[in-house]
């Protein structure tokens, strides 16, 4: 068992047990948080304060949630998963250090938890925050904007769509280097190609609408709309 201490809005302590699921040697059983990095309606994102690692909890959207833990289609079982599937097609993930998962007799606040390595102490940043720095020559912006369209078609390639893509969540470090993270992916069947097309536009498009219309030039939005219409 594994027990995290959280703060709520209140600023008040609690705390929750999971069953570990995976735990690397040396881990300690108990986590308390250092600072909440988000919370949202699908997620608290904290740093822990022994190891200043990033601790991601899931929380369940609806009801359904629960049940979908028991036969391993909750959204906390497909992170995980998209986290080995992207790192078995050769993209770069974060390291994952530790799961678990809430009793699925019980309605907790929390599906499960995650605890994954801290990139930012690394030197990484969001690409969301590169391209927005305005420091960047056009040359840059079409490279990094060419590695990660690479990364995409890979998963592509695969049939991987990743459902909620959005540039938060790839990390860049100053050689450049990409880093997949938040890894919410579905991998089709070969006999499901045309629900597989459709969710990989649906992807895109959530993509081009979470940005707004000015954030990616012309070049960028046509090379996006190809990449989803190309077979």
């Amino acid at each position: 068992m594994t027990s995290i201490e959280i703060f709520s809005a209140s600023n008040e302590p609690k705390s929750q047990s999971f069953f570990t699921t995976f735990s690397q040697s040396g881990l300690p059983l108990s986590h308390s948080l250092e600072s909440i990095i988000r919370d949202a309606t699908p997620s608290t994102v904290a740093i822990t304060r022994q190891d200043h690692h990033i601790l991601k909890l899931i929380k369940p959207r609806s009801w359904h949630e629960y049940f979908k833990m028991f036969w391993g289609h909750s959204r906390y079982h497909k992170e995980i998963q998209g986290n080995y599937l992207l790192r078995k097609i050769g993209l770069q993930v974060p390291e994952i250090y530790e799961t678990g998962i809430g009793s699925p007799a019980t309605q907790y606040e929390y599906l499960g938890f995650y605890i994954m390595e801290n990139l930012q102490k690394r030197g990484f940043d969001t690409l969301l925050s590169r391209l927005e720095s305005g420091s960047l020559t056009p040359e840059k912006r079409n490279q990094l904007f060419g590695d990660m369209l690479a990364g995409l078609q890979r998963m592509k390639h695969h049939r991987i769509v990743f459902t909620d893509f959005h540039l938060e969540n790839v990390m860049v470090n100053d050689n450049d280097e990409l880093v997949w993270i938040d890894t919410g992916v579905t991998r089709y069947h070969w006999y499901s190609k045309p629900l597989f097309r459709k969710k990989l536009k649906r992807s895109i498009k959530r993509l081009l609408s979470y940005h707004g219309g000015d954030f990616f030039n012309a070049q960028e939005q046509q090379a996006l709309l190809t990449f989803v219409e190309k077979p």
